[in-house]
């Protein structure tokens, strides 16, 4: 059975997480071997899709808040103004700043879809924003 097929027994997830509920279900944290292993498999679409989430890139920490993870929307957040005032006392050019923006952003659409993931199916209320995007021990 592939993890597209296994059904998702939770009615609260949108239709359209299902197929990466799925594939965290199947293969664990997207930073782990076998998800590793298993995303070179699949289509680009589909990796992206598990991946990265074009909402969270552009909306930050509403779509975090909206979602329910407001923890981890707030530390993203405060990291994003902390970041921001070291830009702003090193006098970095604007260009710089845009790409760093970029940056900030897709560091939110990466780690939106399994905290998501772990939000719903483990009731997960961590502050830690990186968790599952970082490889495990052992």
């Amino acid at each position: 059975m592939t993890f597209s097929e296994q059904p998702l027994r939770d009615h609260a997830v949108p239709p359209s997480w299902h197929s990466r509920f799925a594939f965290f279900d199947a293969y664990g944290p997207p930073a782990d071997p076998p998800s590793r292993e298993a995303m070179k498999h699949l289509p680009f679409g589909q990796r992206v899709r598990i991946t990265f989430n074009p909402l969270a890139f552009f909306f930050g920490p509403i779509y975090f808040a909206v979602k329910g993870m407001w923890r981890k929307g707030l530390m993203l957040f405060g990291l994003t103004l902390v970041f921001n005032a070291l830009l702003l006392a090193l006098n970095v050019p604007s260009s710089f700043d845009m790409a760093i923006a970029c940056g900030v952003g897709a560091l939110y659409a990466t780690t939106a879809n399994y905290a998501w993931y772990l939000h719903v199916r483990n009731d997960n209320r961590s502050w830690n924003i990186f968790e599952g995007t970082t490889r495990s021990k052992g």
